[in-house]
Formats: structure tokens, sequence, C-alpha cells
């Protein structure tokens, strides 16, 4: 159990979607809590407006009157402020190893992995425990618009956490029910092959505990994950599963089906989420929630009355009559389904607008890329969303846009955010779906396209001392009189 009532914890890489959850879930239990971040988004600008003490850049001096200090992966080993850590001394916690400590608090832990479906799958289970007034904490990696955000702490009975895979970081965690949505190499910086996906995804079954419980995808089908242990295992989706779906029928792109246990009717759903990969997800969060013996009422009226996930088939608004959605998706199955979800909503064309994930990434899947694109009417690239990497790592967007459009199908290459605003402002009509996909900062597209014309004399936006022009990006370090 970790104690953290009356501790300094300073978190940094606090921007991020996981870290932004556990600064608050740190100040939930007690602690005086700050954070940094190498950049501004939109996650730091919500915790400013939340009063949490986090800003941009690094002071080392804040450091010597910490107690802990919690980092992501993404910071480096040069960053000032954890350098400064290690040399005072103090305890330097990764996050996903925070992440463990904390879950020690709780009776029972469900950890939703898998390489797509996981922010659903979580905000789902935790929207249908608020609605069936469970004491739980649930930690989500995006902004659930059903609780209002990515952490809520109601009690420590139930723990609710997505459990990424990447470097095998939700090792760190040892679930009393594991949902496997699917499995696929998505990390090639660090995984290399499927099969060592499924390897790192056998060991985390393993840290399942007697009498504990598996729910799995009937397609990940990997004999080291039927452990030599007391633990019960329940697949969902395939025709031998104890989780079924059958009598599927699409309206819109929005699905209704029957759900069947052990070949049994169970009830009819019609969950307000696009798109048929989403059926397996709603069957995950139900086997999850049944096992929690949840009343199947609750969980009908909570999937038909779901509000979403920001940046998942996300709709933002409308340009000239034309519907814009904005996406996650940044691995060719995820542009592949997500396509398909929203193409029956398009009466006219529908145009993707995608920002590649790491220039790695987009080499392994550069084929795969290539041709995920094909459903839609129009695509084009914009530059790359580095993350972690240098160009030097794979393959850019450039790249990608040039190869697709000499051996594929016709594309565009754009290279800025304002640029594509304008072209989606001056080409889009009436019938229209614009979709803007990718795992970076290309949600600022959405952002500009709902942005009136600036007033000659408008005052720039302030968070926390530092001056942030109309497109979020960072004027001057200053602190405004």
């Amino acid at each position: 159990m970790i104690f953290l009532s009356g501790k300094k914890v300073h978190f940094i890489g606090v921007g991020g979607a996981s870290m932004s959850a556990l600064i608050r879930w740190a100040k939930s239990y007690g602690a005086e809590v700050s954070g940094s971040d190498g950049a501004y988004s939109k996650t730091l600008s919500g915790l400013i407006e939340d009063g949490f003490d986090v800003y941009v850049g690094t002071d080392e001096k804040r450091i010597s009157g910490v107690d802990i200090v919690v980092y992501t992966s993404a910071v480096g080993d040069e960053n000032p402020e954890l350098s400064r850590a290690r040399t005072l001394k103090k305890t330097v916690v990764e996050r996903h190893d925070f992440l463990g400590l904390l879950s020690e608090n709780f009776k029972n832990v469900i950890a939703v992995s898998g390489t797509h479906g996981k922010t659903t799958v979580t905000s789902l289970i935790a929207a249908i425990l608020k609605n069936s007034c469970k004491k739980f904490t649930v930690h989500i990696g995006g902004f659930s618009n059903d609780l209002g955000g990515n952490f809520v702490r109601t009690g420590d009975e139930i723990l609710v956490t997505e459990a990424c895979e990447y470097k095998g970081h939700f090792l760190s965690l040892h679930p009393d029910i594991l949902a496997i949505l699917n499995v696929e190499c998505d990390h090639p910086d660090c995984i290399n092959t499927l099969s060592d996906a499924l390897s790192l995804f056998a060991e985390f079954a393993r840290n399942v505990p007697n009498n504990g419980l598996i729910i799995k995808n009937s397609n990940v089908k990997y004999c080291d994950l039927h452990i030599c242990k007391n633990v019960h295992i329940e697949n969902f989706g395939g025709a031998d599963a104890k989780w079924q779906a059958e009598n599927i029928y699409s309206h819109g792109g929005i699905c209704e089906y029957d759900i069947l246990r052990n070949r049994e009717y169970y009830m009819r759903v019609r969950p307000a989420l696009l798109g048929r990969h989403n059926v397996k997800n709603v069957l995950a969060a139900v086997a999850v929630c049944d096992a929690l013996s949840i009343d199947k009422n609750v969980m009908k009226e909570t999937l038909e009355n779901f509000k979403g996930v920001k940046r998942r088939l996300e709709k933002t608004g409308e340009v000239n009559g034309a519907d814009v959605y904005v996406d996650y998706a940044h691995h060719p199955s995820e542009i592949t389904a997500s396509i398909s979800a929203i193409k029956p909503v398009a009466k006219n064309r529908l145009f993707v607008i995608f920002q590649p994930h790491t220039f790695s990434r987009t080499a392994k899947y550069f084929q795969e890329f290539a041709l995920s694109f094909n459903a839609a009417d129009e695509v084009w690239f914009v530059p790359t969303y580095p993350a972690r990497e240098k160009e030097s790592d794979g393959k850019t967007s450039f790249d990608l846009f040039r190869y697709v459009d000499e051996n594929v199908r016709p594309a565009e290459y754009v290279k800025d955010f304002v640029t594509a605003a304008k072209k989606i402002k001056e080409t889009a009509r009436a019938g229209d779906v614009i979709m803007i996909l990718g795992a970076g900062d290309v949600d600022i597209i959405a952002d500009l396209l709902k942005k009136k014309k600036k007033k000659k004399k408008k005052n720039p936006r302030r968070y926390g001392g530092f001056v942030f022009d109309i497109f979020g990006h960072m004027q001057s370090t200053t602190t405004l009189p």
C-alpha cells in the first residue's frame, strides 16, 4: 500500500492522458501535487483550469522540496528535473510502477488490456459502475463524456484501469479481472513481432491471482494464456465463446443485436456507438460487469445512453453542412475499422485527414497504412507526430503520402494544420463527412474549423503565467500582470 497523505509529489510529463489522471488520483489521497510538461496541451490546460500547479518547461529548484517524483517513459534521462531528483536521492517512480502501487489499495482490480479499444471499454465499464452506484475508482487514457474526465474516485472497492502493453508496463498490475480485447503488434520500437506481443500478454495473464478471471477475445489463441492455476477464462466474440452477439442489424452505423451468454439470450441492446468493431467492445464490458453481478438493466440503459469518449469517433461539429469527426486511430487496423464505421454516415464524400504517429510505426506498417484508406473518397496527409522519436527512426508522413499517391490512389499532402483547415472550409459541402485521424495533436484541425475569425485586438490566452495564441502555441513565458 502506498501512503500519500501529506506527501509532496511531482509529475514529469503530466500532460499525458495517464499522467494527468494520476496527478488527480494522488491529490484525492491528500498529496500536495505539482507537475511539468515539455509542451502545452489541452490536457495541461484542463489541469490549470482546475487549479493544479502545473507548468510548461522545467524548474530544477522545485525538486528540492519534493518527496516523490513520478515520470513517464516519454521523459528522457536528460530531463533536468528527473536528473536533479536522482542526484538528491528522491523517491523516483516511473508512471506504470506508480499505477501498480496505487492499485494495491483496492479489493478488486479490473485491468482492460489490448492493442485497440481499451479507452472505450474502460469508459463503458466505469459508466455502468457509476449508474449502479458502486464505490469505484477509474483511470482512463482518454476523456469520458459520461464521467466528465479521465479520473473518478468514489471509493476504493473497485479499480478499473487501462493496462498498456508498451514496454511491458502493464506487468506492474496484478488484476483480479483481466480483459484482453485483442492483440496486435503496435509498438515496433519495443515489440518486434506478433509472437512477442502474444508472449507479453501471456506473461501479463500470469499476474492474475488464483480464482481470478480472464475475459478475452476468442481470436487471442495462445496456449500460455491457459495457465496452470485456478484462473477462470471466459471468451467473447467467437462461435464457441461464452459471450456472443447475434442478429446484428446496422442503422446508420449504429448496431443493434442480441447478446448471448452460454448460448442463451441475455439481452438485446442498441449501444450508442458507431461501428461494428464496437460490438466486441460491448461484449467485453458486459462480461466484466456480469462478473461483478451488476444488474443487466443498468447495463442496457447505460450502453444505450453512452455519451462516448473524446477522440473516439467523436462528432465535433460541422463545416459548410459537412459533419466533422475526430478519431484516435493510428494503426492500420484501427483506421480501417474507423472508416468502415463512419462510411454509412456520409451522404456524400468521405474526407480523411491523417497524421501518422511516430516514424517507427509508419515504417513498420507502411504497406498496411497505404491500403487502409481505400474506403475513403479523399485522403490528405499532414506531418508526422514524432512523440519520442527522430525522423531517422523510420518513415515520414510525406513518404507515406508519396507512396499512396503513386501506387494506391490519389492523395494530397498538406504542410500544416492551418492550411488543412483552410482547404476543408474551401472544399467541404453538405452531406460530406470530414474524418480527422491520429493519436497526436491533429485534433487541433477540428478546433480551427470551429474558430471564428480573430479580431485585431484580441488578448492572448493565459495559462499559469504562460501566453498562448489562438492555436495553442506558446508565445511567451513572461508572466502577465
